[in-house]
């Protein structure tokens, strides 16, 4: 899906639909640059292939609100179909047709630290962590 991002709001060049929403709603949209692509959803794609294949990769989840920590086996995670989404969403996978919009905050390092500490769940893979805050829609 090809989008156009305008200032009332989003239109989809493919099948000339057009989404109106506020000029507030739309300051909170980006358009991802390539580099991201090749960057961000790249790597968790090799990531994502190599945990199919792997007998010794490791993920370790921790749930920081309940105190706990699962040690996962990637050859065990990746049959697990909540794994298989997770991965999919942040690897660009989605059916065609299908994207994410994320927002995005450039922070100074008291923000960024506070966003850490607020996160209620990490998932460490190869000596990288991940930050997540689960919020209720």
């Amino acid at each position: 899906m090809k989008l156009a991002v305008l200032n009332d709001g989003l239109y989809d060049l493919d099948r000339e639909i057009f989404w109106q929403t506020s000029t507030q709603l739309m300051d909170q949209f980006i358009v991802l640059p390539d580099a991201f692509f090749q960057k961000a959803i790249k790597s968790l794609t090799i990531l994502w292939k190599e945990m199919q294949t792997s007998k010794d990769l490791t993920l370790k989840w921790i749930h920081k609100k309940l105190g706990t920590a699962q040690v996962l086996l990637a050859k065990d995670l990746v049959t697990q179909k909540q794994w298989q989404q997770f991965f999919c969403l942040f690897s660009g996978c989605l059916a065609q047709g299908i994207s994410v919009v994320m927002k995005v905050a450039e922070l100074n390092d008291q923000e960024y630290l506070m966003k850490i500490q607020s996160a209620d769940r990490e998932l460490h893979i190869q000596e990288k962590i991940y930050y997540f805050k689960h919020d209720t829609y």
